[in-house]
């Protein structure tokens, strides 16, 4: 890091000294550099010359007789941090509010202001500043005054956004929102006790999320926007403003003295009360009429504390949530009678879960020949140091707390791990997979994007809810359905124990698109447990995908796939590819979001369907998301390239608890734990078991 930051220094000062040449003698950009300069300096934690630069780029607009008022409020705001860093907290205080007063905010008014992230970065700076001064002088007056700070911010972000309708916009403003929660989470975390702090830190948590699965779908939106006939939404709008004329004028009522009993108020309270009845009537209406709009719409409101507690977690569950931050990373746990929140150093947490990856796949994604006894012991070796270590700050801290059932919600790279292979200590014989204490060996884990996502999600009721119980695709099976049934009572093949017993086997990845042997199994074996219908081969195309996928309550989908690391929206499945008309094969996840999928269950049998583009403000685009955003009330999916036959083994026995009547998290731990319970050594390392993870409603399929 300190490299970079003299490279950046070194091309920033030529660039001063270049200016001149390229500009003329007096530019605005000598200021602009200035500022550039200034900050690698603040990184560098060198004051006194970050200040001398700011100062300088400040003098040079002042003589220059300009008035840039987002270089001037970048450059104050530089200032500010300086004096924040040094301690000098009654100076930074006052040049927070210059640089707020250029950036044109006055008295709570957020529309003119021009620069954002100024206005934002002076907000994080005095909120900071007087969680400082709590610290320093225990006087609860500054929390309080950091939490107004907190508010400010929060309100101006959500002016600009609804404001702005660039999707790019939207992300930059997303991402400043995050730094807003960041420094709420702190200051209210500092409060601490009692049931309304508890309530307003979930909701916190609950808001990060659903303001980034908002901006996601803002654009789907729209364009679902426009099928609904303008006659219900302009309905809709107006009984909205009459409700609120109605509310503000029973508050004025209240604050004239009028008691509930006054018949003024009363009357106010009734016709409240028949707008609220004919707006729900009309709402019912449209979610109707409109299925896909409505889930856009409606299902990403924050819910509350009591209701995730009451119909989420029950008595036997425990919600674990997670924020990601630039200083710190938070955790939540929620069950029916306890609510923890921990602040952390993030420290090395990318490195961490970049070393975890790299232990779990990355002997098994070698060419052959490369797989050798000593990269096995190594990337061995990192997943045991890594898998404690995350294990450590993640769960550790509320292992007591936990029953049986834990629902996982990840934020940022947590997407990326599977917490069901973290170790909860040193395994007593490294050579033994069965003395590895895996976190999934004791939970059934299940995962989801929000916590009130997961409670829309598993109340959505569909209109004409699918006849039928499953349709299973496998593109990649070549053999028919004679071969599978000629070899039902065969074994499967147990190998000796040792480190490199799979270092000269061909070991069979949903990556590439070669054939898929063991798909075909897959789908008929369970199509044969569920009673469903089986799409093999040339059959399994995009087009009998799209024509049937409304009609079954389970999808199987047993293909190759792929993550787009550079474009989420461009992470696929493979089908049959029998025109160019559908799209060579390929079902990005974009083309997923204009489905109306009814499935209760979607089965990604596929590799890297969990994973995809991380975007600070957005999470993991995937197709897992794709699926749900679209209307499935879950999804089991998959981190990495899984190997073929483990996964058809893990899946069929999953289907075999699902036909029981077990929760989904439920049957996948007791497929999970009975294939690490029937097979030899090699086959027990997580690689070929712990990326397949379930996303949403945990329900039993019905």
């Amino acid at each position: 890091a300190n490299g970079q930051l003299d490279s950046a220094l070194a091309y920033y000062l030529k660039a001063m000294d270049m200016v001149p040449i390229a500009f003329g003698e007096h530019s605005t950009n000598e200021a602009y550099f200035n500022l550039l300069t200034g900050n690698v300096y603040f990184k560098k934690n060198d004051m006194d010359k970050a200040m001398l630069y700011y100062e300088e780029g400040l003098r040079v607009l002042s003589d220059l007789n300009v008035w840039d008022q987002p270089l001037n409020t970048a450059l104050e705001n530089g200032r500010a941090y300086c004096k924040l860093k040094t301690g000098r907290l009654a100076s930074a205080d006052s040049l927070f509010k210059k640089s707020m007063f250029i950036n044109q905010y006055i008295d709570g008014k957020f529309d003119k202001i021009i620069y954002l992230n100024g206005f934002v970065a002076s907000v994080i700076g005095l909120i900071k500043l007087n969680y400082e001064k709590y610290k320093t002088t225990g006087d609860a007056r500054f929390l309080e005054q950091a939490q107004t700070y907190s508010e400010i911010g929060t309100k101006a972000m959500l002016v600009k956004i609804n404001s702005t309708v660039s999707y790019g916009t939207k992300t930059l403003f997303k991402d400043k929102f995050r730094d807003i929660f960041e420094q709420s989470l702190k200051v209210q975390a500092s409060i601490g006790g009692g049931k309304i702090a508890q309530n307003v830190l979930f909701s916190l948590l609950e808001k990060s999320k659903q303001s980034i699965l908002r901006n996601e779908v803002s654009a789907i939106l729209k364009l679902y926007e426009s099928e609904v006939p303008d006659s219900l939404l302009d309905k809709e709008m107006t009984l909205n403003k009459s409700i609120d004329k109605w509310e503000k004028k029973k508050d004025e009522m209240a604050k004239n003295g009028m008691g509930e009993l006054d018949s003024s108020r009363m009357l106010a309270s009734l016709a409240i009360f028949d707008l609220k009845e004919k707006r729900q009537k009309l709402l019912d209406d449209i979610t109707d009429r409109f299925p896909t709009y409505s889930r856009f719409k409606f299902e990403l409101n924050t819910i509350g504390l009591g209701k995730i507690r009451k119909d989420i977690l029950g008595k036997d569950k425990a919600l674990l949530e997670y924020f990601v931050g630039e200083e710190s990373l938070y955790a939540m746990l929620v069950t029916s009678d306890t609510v923890e929140i921990i602040e952390m150093p993030i420290n090395n947490l990318n490195s961490l879960i970049a070393q975890l990856q790299n232990g779990i796949t990355g002997f098994y994604e070698l060419p052959l020949e490369d797989r050798t006894d000593e990269k096995y012991k190594t990337t061995l070796s990192d997943y045991i140091a890594a898998s404690q270590k995350l294990y450590d700050l993640l769960i550790q801290p509320f292992r007591h707390f936990l029953p049986k059932e834990v629902i996982i919600v990840p934020d940022g790279k947590l997407h990326l791990i599977p917490f069901g292979a973290l170790l909860s200590g040193p395994p007593p014989a490294q050579k033994d997979f069965n003395t590895y204490p895996f976190f999934e060996k004791m939970h059934a884990i299940s995962y989801c994007f929000s916590a009130s996502m997961l409670y829309n999600i598993k109340n959505r009721k569909y209109r004409d809810a699918p006849a039928k119980s499953l349709a299973a695709f496998a593109p990649f099976y070549k053999s028919g359905y004679q071969p599978f049934f000629s070899n039902q009572g065969r074994d499967r093949t147990i190998l000796v124990r040792g480190l490199d017993s799979l270092l000269n086997r061909r070991i069979i990845v949903r990556s590439d698109f070669n054939n898929l042997p063991y798909s075909g199994e897959e789908v008929l074996t369970v199509s044969s447990l569920m009673e469903g219908d089986v799409f093999l081969d040339e059959r399994a195309t995009i087009n009998q995908f799209y024509e049937i996928i409304g009609q079954y309550r389970i999808v199987h989908l047993s293909t190759h796939g792929g993550a787009n690391n550079n474009n989420g929206s461009y992470s696929y499945l493979v089908f049959a590819n029998k025109s160019a008309e559908e799209g060579g094969g390929l079902l990005f996840a974009k083309d997923l979001y204009t489905q109306n999928i009814k499935a209760d269950m979607v089965v990604l049998s596929a590799c890297e369907t969990g994973d995809g583009e991380l975007k600070k403000s957005e999470g993991i685009v995937s197709l897992a998301k794709a699926f749900v955003f679209a209307g499935a009330k879950s999804v089991i999916t998959t981190l990495w390239s899984v190997e073929d036959k483990s996964a058809k083994n893990i899946i069929t026995d999953f289907y075999r608890s699902i036909k029981n009547g077990e929760r989904k998290n439920v049957a996948l731990y007791n497929a999970k734990n009975q294939f690490l319970k029937n097979n030899g050594h090699s086959f027990k390392h997580p690689f070929f078991w712990a990326g397949i993870i379930p996303f949403g409603d945990m329900s039993a399929v019905e």
